[in-house]
């Protein structure tokens, strides 16, 4: 008899469970909420960017890294998913269903009958189909949040010598005495 392969909603299914039982079994992460993670959300996604910069497509160098970074983003969703469940608001099906659901919406060219015959026609289809949905008048309707400065991931530092990071301004402004040395605001 053939022993049936591991699927990825075995895999899956283990990793909710896993989050599911670290919410109710450890301190700490029983105690987050969706804004006390934003600070690790920013700084999972700046380190799948750098492994990204490092993942080198031809070789498949940096292969490990990527996969680790791409995880430890998934823990940061399915771990949001698991605190709008706990708050009764919705889970990690109804995530999957709604993205599920808008990509086949965006994809005309593949699940209905629009015609696509490069990658330009599929850009220019999805803002149309994204305005129309968004009630948009053009792609860049509602894109303010994307130009506002992003707080800092929580491992940065306060940067380079002779600059000041504030936290109540999101900004970094030049001190008159250049300080030394570089200097750590976490621990």
């Amino acid at each position: 008899m053939t022993e049936r392969q591991p699927v990825v909603t075995d895999d899956l299914q283990r990793f909710v469970e896993l989050v599911a039982t670290l919410r109710r079994d450890c301190p700490w992460d029983a105690e987050q909420t969706h804004s006390s993670l934003r600070p690790y959300l920013l700084e999972e996604a700046h380190e799948l960017l750098e492994a990204l910069d490092a993942y080198d497509e031809a070789t498949g160098s940096g292969s490990e890294d990527l996969k680790e970074e791409l995880g430890d983003l998934l823990f940061q969703v399915v771990f949001h998913a698991r605190i709008a469940a706990d708050d009764g608001r919705f889970d990690l099906a109804d995530v999957a269903r709604g993205i599920h659901d808008k990509l086949r919406h965006r994809h005309p060219h593949v699940f209905g009958d629009v015609v696509a015959e490069d990658s330009g026609q599929v850009l220019t289809n999805w803002d149309r189909i994204k305005q129309a949905e968004k009630g948009r008048e053009s792609a860049l309707d509602g894109s303010r949040r994307l130009f506002r400065p992003w707080p800092r991931p929580r491992r940065w530092c306060d940067g380079p010598a002779g600059w000041a990071w504030s936290p109540a301004t999101r900004s970094a402004t030049r001190q008159p005495t250049p300080t030394p040395s570089v200097t750590c605001c976490c621990p």
